[in-house]
């Protein structure tokens, strides 16, 4: 399941994006036993700013947050990323 929001004043993009995921993997294990099938859920949040610059450049900004809850040993994690950039538009 997943929500974006979008709005954009002159000269500005902006965006907010929600994102939850739950996988079953019917024929993998969680553990040594093999009782258990393995099970993932993952949640994560995007947020994008972006200012035109001219006709063809544009400077952004973004923050990316994920997590995730496995019942597989060591496979829960949780990740912040931050990006800065310049693009242009060909």
């Amino acid at each position: 399941a997943a929500v974006q929001l979008r709005y954009q004043p002159p000269g500005w993009s902006l965006r907010g994006e929600l994102r939850w995921r739950h996988y079953a993997y019917d024929l993998q294990p969680a553990g040594p036993a093999g009782e258990e099938v393995r099970s993932k859920t993952d949640f994560s949040v995007s947020l994008r700013g972006q200012r035109e610059l001219g006709r063809a450049w544009s400077v952004f900004a973004q923050f990316d947050h994920e997590a995730a809850e496995d019942n597989l040993p060591l496979a829960d994690y949780a990740v912040n990323t931050v990006w800065l950039g310049l693009e242009r538009e060909l």
